[in-house]
């Protein structure tokens, strides 16, 4: 009687720890998307830089 007992608890704990670690694998965030974003960012901002510098150097050869 108490191996049976002892046998579903651990059954159950093994099944409880599965459903456990499948909810945290499916409701976390993606890492890579946040770091995506991040590099997004920065080519947009290196991106605005070089526009900037085109126009700058655009503004020196058309004032000479």
């Amino acid at each position: 009687m108490l191996r049976k007992c002892l046998k579903t608890l651990v059954v159950l704990a093994v099944i409880g720890i599965v459903v456990y670690k499948a909810y945290e694998y499916f409701t976390k965030d993606d890492k890579y998307e946040e770091l995506e974003d991040d590099f997004e960012d920065a080519d947009d901002a290196a991106e605005e830089s070089l526009a900037d510098k085109i126009k700058s150097a655009a503004k020196k050869v058309v004032a000479k």
